[in-house]
């Protein structure tokens, strides 16, 4: 059995990939690494990409306290591919350098413990695969929801219109595409205790791979 485990966790916008991070690091006292979250932060005034980013965007999508305005950013993207290569050649490598430490100083402090506890990393990232950094992973799991589960809670959460939310699930990567690139996939369109169930599996599937 390994020290530390790496988990990618994957999947659509509304699949409910913030149940499985709750669970994994409430159960497992898992590390989490959110690659969205690791990207704002990185694009703040003298952060690693801020820099790079205005240069690639320009000035107009600069608020006037002189943050990146990211709707701004967003629109900009949308509207050009070239563009959205260049801002993604950009952060995706400088994302996962950072992820790639933190997993790295997990494995020096499980080593220096010695406590003999499994540690796990939880990366969560909806481009895990175009981003790289599914390479730093054990496994990556896909997290499963039927489409009208996902309409439901986006509608509930974030206020879209069910246009919106079905325009925002038909410009993301398909059932097939995660199911031909994900190690294992995790039901979480039922009832949370199924979930979290799966999750246990998934689990003691991925340890007993390695003993």
């Amino acid at each position: 059995m390994k020290n530390v485990y790496v988990l990618g966790l994957t999947g659509g916008v509304g699949a409910g990939k913030s149940t499985v991070i709750g669970y994994l690091k409430e159960h497992y006292g898992a590390t989490i690494l959110i690659s969205d979250m690791i990207a704002a932060k990185m694009m703040e005034p003298g952060g690693p990409t801020y820099d790079g980013l205005v240069e690639i965007m320009g000035s107009d999508v600069l608020s006037g306290d002189k943050t990146i305005d990211k709707r701004a950013m967003a629109a900009k993207m949308f509207a050009d591919a070239s563009l959205k290569q260049r801002v993604n050649e950009l952060v995706h490598p400088k994302v996962v350098a950072y992820i790639k430490a933190k997993i790295e100083a997990q494995e020096l402090e499980a080593i220096v413990d010695r406590e003999g506890l499994t540690r796990y990393v939880v990366v969560e990232s909806a481009l895990i695969f175009e981003g790289g950094a599914s390479g730093l992973c054990d496994q990556v799991w896909y997290i499963r929801t039927p489409d009208e589960v996902r309409i439901s809670r986006l509608m509930e959460s974030r206020g879209y219109t069910r246009e919106k939310c079905l325009s925002i699930i038909a410009s993301q990567n398909t059932d097939d595409y995660f199911l031909d690139k994900c190690d294992a996939v995790i039901e979480n369109g039922g009832d949370t205790f199924d979930t979290y169930n799966a999750i246990d599996l998934a689990i003691k599937n991925l340890e007993e791979l390695e003993e």
